[in-house]
């Protein structure tokens, strides 16, 4: 006989977690373009995400400087980094004096209360980020003229 799946068990898996990451997604301009800090970072806040708490994801500076082997200006720029890049929105500023770690959110994924209804999708902001070409650069020549 089966047992019932009670509301306690709601969302948990049976096996080990993952964190799939897609085709286009390693394939996107913007990721390739990472910085490997910023890589690491992100694989920080991906392994945070929880389904639920999409709209809550910290990572304090401190926790991450000694946790991925890199200083807090380097955590902070990465941050930065994937915020403008669009793989990270800041949802709220943190506080030194309140010990509040910033609040983000993940764009490639939706974000959805504990009953499983969906309050925003996911925005994927890092498709429409393109390099900046500055008015000095010359576009690289096509190598087959």
């Amino acid at each position: 006989m089966s047992r019932r799946q009670g509301s306690r068990d709601r969302g948990r898996n049976k096996g080990p977690q993952r964190a799939t990451i897609l085709y286009e997604f390693w394939e996107s301009p913007a990721w390739r373009s990472l910085s490997p800090a910023a890589v690491k970072v992100w694989c920080e806040l991906r392994t945070r995400y929880k389904r639920f708490n999409n709209d809550r994801l910290q990572l304090p500076l401190s926790y991450a400087s000694k946790g991925l082997g890199l200083g807090r200006s380097t955590v902070a720029r990465a941050l930065a980094e994937l915020e403008e890049k669009g793989f990270i929105e800041k949802l709220k500023q943190g506080e030194f004096f309140g010990h509040q770690a910033a609040l983000y959110r993940l764009t490639s994924e939706p974000v959805v209360d504990q009953n499983d209804r969906l309050i925003q999708g996911a925005t994927n902001d890092w498709k429409s980020w393109r390099p900046n070409q500055t008015k000095n650069s010359a576009p690289v020549p096509d190598k087959n003229p």
